[in-house]
């Protein structure tokens, strides 16, 4: 059996909140958000 197919994946990240989400996250969801994924291909 072989391996699958590998393929390159970029990842951007962005910041739409402009460092508000950071700050407010452990205040709304009690856990530090660093970051937040999106996947482009």
């Amino acid at each position: 059996m072989e391996p699958p197919n590998l393929y390159p994946v970029k990842l951007y990240v962005y910041d739409l909140s402009k460092g508000l989400a950071r700050r407010l996250s452990p205040i709304m969801l009690g856990r530090d958000i660093a970051w937040a994924p999106r996947l482009c291909g």
